[in-house]
């Protein structure tokens, strides 16, 4: 799938984040705290350049002497 500027969309994954927590006692008849677990996803998308377009990015970058 092209974007625009010649990006390629190179691919996506969704790694899963464990989130622990543990409640806090708030009465002397409660249990000493309750563990709870949630699964959070996020999202990293990867994108890579056309290698024409980074070619003369390159170029461009040696004339005005930042590389």
């Amino acid at each position: 799938m092209s974007v625009k500027n010649n990006l390629y969309l190179l691919s996506f994954k969704l790694p899963l984040y464990w989130l622990h927590s543990l409640t806090p006692v708030t009465s002397l008849s409660m249990l000493p705290g309750i563990y709870s677990f949630a699964v959070a996803m996020h999202l990293e998308i990867y994108w890579v350049y056309n290698l024409f377009f980074q070619a003369i990015l390159l170029m461009m970058l040696a004339e005005i002497g930042l590389k």
